[in-house]
């Protein structure tokens, strides 16, 4: 739990910046996804993203945690896809950015 804490406090303060990785992301969003049962995933082509696995890991399990608290009875969707006014010039690298979005149903 320190170390968790401790490496928290590093990204936070800016010291230590998460290398980027191109992942697929329906099993890392099912997996983020697994302890809420109300979660449904979807993700459209292109399945992959370039991003920072535990930043994002992070700040999803948060927002998760936070609908599952404010909204218990809701479903709640986890969507990930692409679209060119979603994410500009973005969409035209190698691997595109795929916003994502939390909303209880």
């Amino acid at each position: 739990m320190n170390v968790l804490i401790g490496q928290t406090l590093e990204l936070a303060r800016g010291l230590r910046r998460e290398a980027e990785e191109v992942i697929d992301l329906r099993p890392f969003l099912e997996d983020v996804a697994a302890p809420h049962p109300r979660v449904r995933v979807e993700v459209a082509a292109p399945p992959t993203a370039r991003v920072a696995p535990l930043a994002l890991q992070r700040a999803l399990r948060n927002l998760l945690e936070n609908a599952a608290r404010y909204a218990p009875e809701r479903p709640i969707d986890l969507r990930a896809e692409t679209s060119p006014a979603a994410c500009g010039s973005a969409c035209s690298t190698a691997v595109p950015a795929s916003p994502m979005t939390a909303s209880t149903g």
